[in-house]
């Protein structure tokens, strides 16, 4: 009998750790029914990294209308990622949700969760002031608009130490072959020639984006991310396989023996420390380097070199972090009110003291800008110089950047060649799309 009731008391346990992740979003202390809420709190969901800045936003607007409560409801990364557009059609829905407007997007439009926006873009005058790109973005098939981009975040970069680079004797490399051969005089003087949050996801899908952009032609590159059918092969293509094989190379020269369990922390601290001459990630560690740095540590900067002389490097520009409002709430208008707000030019212009994100409005003016210091101002007049285009990876369908993401950790780590993850590749995106 005792027996009996552990075994039942274990398949209880594992019944419920099976569903919790199902359910773990809806179930969350943070979250309560609308039906509960007040007239005048404004309920908005966001990553924690996120709701650092919507914090402050949030702050300043009930400066102005004391009236109002806002509340910020944080939640883990994959499971937001995987089950907000659930949450947004639930009876515990927030009046305001941060989230991407990229692969999952349409969905939560096709839904009927959001709010149009077309009068907001009018009257506030964002049709002006936002890149044209991201209006094309952010409007969905319909011809509406859902949604609003609140900050740009461009990658990769590449800060270095200065130092380290004179007393190795290196200087900053044009292309991939001379920071292939600095790597040797930079082990030697007892650095990791380069790290990078290999660990996480997105970061090594950042190197495969810049890396296809340096080495396929802009027909190629617009077949990838229009997803043209007139090449069915191309991942398989030998500039896709000769960008795998980059990579690979990238790891056994460049990176640590552990490079595939590094995560942004680790790669920071180890920059940081002086123990790594470089460190491969996005813009707004920026901010995060020119609080932790030492005093004497001389950094700079520079972008992924060229991989093919005739192919000129851009910078990859993520558009995809945008404010939505929830339908169905009873708190549209304010709700509406809100986001406006944040997305004023004296809310945008306050991105700049937090110095991590870019403002996405582009009338904000330079001495506004100052804010940012010297490396991140520099970064950004660099990279308009270069150009910008955008992420494959946000282009394509969830399950096609999930199975990229693996392949790029199992051919870096030797497991796979390249030849089969193109095929790999290749099948889930027929799969997906066909």
């Amino acid at each position: 009998m005792k027996r009996n009731i552990i075994f039942i008391c274990i398949v209880c346990m594992l019944f419920i750790s099976g569903c919790s992740s199902q359910f773990f979003l809806f179930n969350d202390d943070r979250s309560m029914s609308n039906n509960d809420q007040k007239d005048n709190e404004l309920v908005i969901s966001a990553l924690p990294s996120t709701a650092v800045r919507l914090e402050a936003d949030g702050k300043a607007f009930m400066a102005e209308h004391p009236e109002v409560k806002i509340k910020i409801n944080e939640y883990e990364e994959s499971i937001y990622k995987e089950q907000a557009p659930k949450l947004f059609i639930s009876s515990e829905k927030p009046d305001i949700a941060w989230y991407w407007n990229e692969r999952n997007y349409e969905e939560i439009v096709e839904s009927g969760a959001l709010v149009q926006l077309d009068s907001l873009y009018k009257d506030e005058g964002w049709t002006k002031v936002l890149e044209p790109n991201t209006l094309k973005r952010y409007t969905s098939k319909d011809g509406h608009k859902y949604s609003v981009n609140t900050n740009i975040v461009w990658t990769p970069v590449i800060f270095y130490n200065k130092q380290a680079f004179l007393e190795a004797g290196v200087k900053v490399p044009e292309t991939f072959d001379e920071l292939f051969a600095m790597a040797i005089q930079l082990k030697n003087k007892g650095y990791i020639p380069l790290i990078s949050a290999i660990g996480e996801p997105a970061v090594r899908g950042h190197i495969f984006d810049a890396l296809i952009q340096r080495t396929l032609t802009q027909k190629q590159f617009n077949e990838l991310i229009l997803h043209h059918d007139d090449n069915d092969k191309l991942y398989q293509s030998k500039e896709i396989l000769s960008t795998w094989k980059m990579m690979r190379r990238m790891a056994n020269e460049l990176m640590p023996e552990n490079f595939d369990t590094v995560t942004e922390e680790e790669a920071r601290a180890l920059f940081v420390q002086g123990k790594a001459a470089m460190y491969s990630t996005i813009s707004m560690q920026a901010g995060f380097l020119e609080e932790q740095l030492p005093e004497n540590f001389n950094i700079g900067f520079f972008y992924y070199p060229s991989v093919k002389k005739n192919i000129k490097p851009k910078v990859q520009l993520y558009t995809g972090d945008a404010l939505m409002v929830i339908k169905g709430t009873g708190k549209e208008e304010l709700a509406k009110k809100f986001v406006a707000f944040v997305m004023s030019y004296e809310r945008q212009k306050a991105l700049a003291a937090q110095r991590m994100t870019f403002p996405s409005r582009t009338d904000i003016k330079n001495e506004d800008l100052d804010q940012y210091g010297e490396l991140y101002s520099n970064m950004y007049r660099e990279m308009n110089k270069l150009g910008t285009t955008q992420l494959w990876d946000d282009s394509v369908p969830t399950e096609v950047a999930n199975k990229s993401f693996q392949l790029h950790l199992e051919v870096m780590t030797d497991k796979k060649e390249p030849i089969e993850a193109g095929k790999e590749l290749q099948d889930i995106y027929d799969k997906v799309t066909k």
